[in-house]
């Protein structure tokens, strides 16, 4: 078993620094777009080249996160990112887009891909599909219980990493749309505006009242350290990229000890880290979604969801400066956020400059009147302020050197029981290092492709390193490691002699060509019949009528697929689907991945795909009729034009989302309000627990325009005949989905 690994986040390059110099074995970080945190401060390129020369002098681990989704118009982009970005050797892409899984597997098959916990996968169905996918690591969704992780490692192929601390999302990951609906601003997209901190008006255990209906603790495992380490997951993650290097620092030392804590110590040395983390200037800890006990007490409504130590409040506001009355010494350099009260996102700023009675002043004092300059946007009065980090001096990396990548040499390995052969498209002329061999053909464990790809990389040098490895092995054969390693350093020896003449390097613009001819070729759309998940009586005669399949259903409906399913559900969902396809079912609507596994054993099914399964991007849809999708519906956060480029483009039929009110946001954890809800614009919601999940929904039904050559899909399951009268919302189509 692997040694865990304990991966920091890095908005930038002193932040990653920070991580590795207080014990992080790998920390994850993004470029300014492509990535989830597209509104922190990110790294440029040369940063992120200096990032991987420190890892690798080190002998530490970077990964590289393009984990959103991707409009169809944005592919091509991507790929010239990943490009750039795979030349500095990261040792991963962390990605949401099944069309991006697609796109660098084919392009930048080198490079390992993470699934990331966007995209949604929470049980073991949903692993083997990433493994069948090419995904050597997944990260799981975040409201995955500890019970369900036990017995999702107990059977995964696959490298499983897990989030440790952090912000915690109320929303099932990939799924939620409360953001893009409250002005186009996608989670999705790595744009969230964060609604679900905000205030609300509604009715808790009988009573009006207001609150913070979906604002979460923050989450914290200190104390299930040991037990993750025991379970073996691969690695356990600290969210947190748009934190500063304090934070990065405090969690990395409290989680570095717990993970390294001897049994005999563990009582001992969690004294010790709660102590560090105390000063991470977090929200209330929680376990999260760890137990059902949690989930009742995750969602504290009547705490204003804000992360930091209250350190004072906005008492006036003048042309050019605030007056802020502290109750806590602050310091030139602190990092400082107000807040309306609210919850609505305020602005955060390191102090620079401040003045008491006049004079400049190094530092406040409690009760005293500070004024503040201040040039940025309007502030409520009564604001909050919050200290979000401390005054502290860290190494920014910019006098760090680029990375500067070995010789990449392609292999071509084939072993039989009687010889061995390698050669290299990169040497010229006829290369061929060859030994004769008599292998015995293995009673237990046979060698395999992976085991000697990986004996084969380690050149020891650091002018070539193996690049592409291909293994062709023939039968089952027992390799002894001795006799492996020999011929492994022989070869190098012999190669690295011949490279040094006849070197040859790989066309580093090779991904372009690889892109062009795995294009997806679009397909002829045919409209098909409409589909309706609604009341009988509002059907056509050539629609077909969706149901649940858990209801009851006819062999003629289309049968709709829960979008969560928890490990321990998984056999009833499978009995269910069985039940279904005996009695002559063809049909299927599937809303997540894993559902492709799980009808995987059926032939000549109709499969078609339905929110919250995103498919936005040609390659997305191509990479899912691998596993039997037959319809692809266009993602329902697309404005008009890249929808419209998305159904040219897709190799599929495509269905639009037409009309409904779909879930805005979905989640495990116990939400306060049930029922009608308001914002403090008077904008209405309706908050429904259905199954194991509270669900949102807004007020206004969607609507859209039908599109020439698609299918329409009308979800009325949450209208009624009142919503006649309503006005509809058109969501993003006539305006950017950013």
């Amino acid at each position: 078993m692997k040694k865990t690994e304990l991966l920091a986040p890095a908005g930038n390059l002193a932040s990653a620094l920070a991580a590795y110099d207080n014990g992080a074995d790998a920390v994850y970080a993004g470029l300014g777009r492509f990535n989830a945190r597209e509104m922190g401060e990110n790294f440029d390129y040369d940063d992120m080249s200096r990032l991987s020369a420190y890892a690798k002098k080190l002998g530490r681990r970077f990964y590289v996160t393009l984990n959103t989704l991707i409009k169809e118009g944005e592919m091509e982009q991507v790929a010239e990112s990943a490009a750039g970005l795979a030349g500095l050797e990261p040792d991963g892409f962390i990605i949401q887009d099944t069309g991006v899984a697609r796109m660098l597997r084919t392009c930048f098959p080198t490079i390992p891909v993470h699934g990331s916990t966007q995209m949604g996968l929470h049980n073991s169905d949903g692993v083997l599909l990433a493994q069948e996918m090419g995904i050597s690591r997944v990260i799981l969704e975040r409201q995955v219980s500890l019970i369900e992780l036990e017995k999702i490692m107990a059977s995964s192929p696959l490298e499983i990493e897990v989030f440790i601390h952090g912000a915690l999302c109320c929303s099932l990951s990939g799924s939620c749309l409360f953001s893009s609906y409250m002005g186009g601003w996608s989670g999705n997209r790595g744009r969230c505006k964060q609604p679900c901190r905000r205030r609300y008006h509604g009715t808790v255990d009988g009573k009006k009242t207001s609150g913070f209906f979906f604002s979460t603790q923050d989450l914290y495992s200190l104390d299930l350290i040991p037990r993750y380490r025991d379970m073996g997951v691969a690695s356990l993650k600290i969210e947190g990229r748009l934190k500063k290097p304090d934070y990065v620092k405090k969690t990395v030392q409290a989680y570095r000890l717990m993970l390294d804590s001897p049994q005999e110590k563990i009582g001992e040395n969690l004294k010790k880290a709660k102590a560090i983390l105390a000063g991470s200037y977090g929200r209330k800890w929680s376990h999260g979604f760890a137990t059902e006990e949690d989930l009742k007490t995750l969602i504290a409504h009547k705490s204003m969801g804000v992360s930091g130590l209250l350190v004072g409040e906005v008492n006036r506001v003048d042309p050019g400066s605030i007056k802020v009355r502290f109750s806590r010494t602050v310091r030139l350099g602190d990092r400082l956020r107000i807040q309306n009260r609210s919850g609505d996102e305020g602005p955060a700023f390191t102090l620079t400059k401040m003045f008491l009675n006049g004079k400049y002043a190094k530092q406040s004092e409690k009760g005293r009147d500070i004024s503040l300059p201040w040039d940025k946007e309007e502030l409520p009065p009564c604001g909050l302020v919050y200290r979000v980090g401390e005054s502290t001096t860290y190494n920014s990396g910019e006098k760090l050197p680029l990375f500067e990548p070995a010789n990449k040499v392609n292999l071509n390995i084939y072993l039989t029981s009687s010889e061995l052969k390698v050669n290299s498209p990169q040497v010229k002329g006829d290369f061929q290092f060859l030994r004769p061999l008599s292998l015995e053909k293995a009673e237990n464990s046979p060698l395999s492709r992976s085991q000697l790809r990986e004996a084969f990389t380690a050149s020891r040098s650091p002018d070539w390193q193996a690049g592409t490895i291909e293994v062709h092995i023939e039968g089952n054969l027992f390799f002894p490691a001795g006799q492996l390693k020999k011929i492994r350093r022989e070869f190098w020896e012999e190669l690295i002699v011949r490279l040094e003449q006849e070197y040859q390097p790989r066309d580093s613009r090779l991904w372009e060509q690889l892109f062009a001819s795995h294009k997806p070729v679009p397909g002829k759309n045919k409209q098909g019949n409409d589909r309706v998940l609604a009341p009988t009586g509002s059907l056509k005669g050539t629609d077909v009528e969706v149901r649940d399949i858990f209801g009851p259903y006819g062999k003629h409906h289309e049968l709709l697929l829960p979008d969560f399913c928890p490990e321990g559900d998984l056999p009833r969902l499978k009995s269910a689907v069985a039940n279904a396809v005996k009695k002559g079912v063809l049909k299927f609507r599937i809303t997540s991945l894993f559902q492709l596994q799980l009808l995987k054993e059926y032939k000549n099914l109709e499969l078609t795909g339905s929110y919250p399964l995103p498919t936005v991007n040609s390659w997305a849809v191509s990479e899912l009729s691998r596993f039997g999708l037959s319809r692809a519906q266009g993602w329902i956060e697309l404005e008009e034009k890249s929808l419209k480029q998305f159904v040219k483009a897709s190799p599929l039929p495509v269905e639009i989302f037409r009309s409904g009110r779909p879930a805005l946001l979905s989640t495990r954890a116990v939400v306060p309000a049930t029922g009608e809800i308001n914002d403090s614009r008077g904008k209405s919601f309706t908050v429904e627990k259905e199954g194991i999940l509270f669900r949102l929904y807004g007020g206004d039904v969607f609507s859209f325009p039908g599109q020439k050559g698609c299918s329409s899909f009308f979800d009325n399951s949450h209208t009624s005949s009142r919503d006649k009268d309503r006005e509809t919302d058109s969501f993003n189509w006539d305006r950017d989905l950013i």
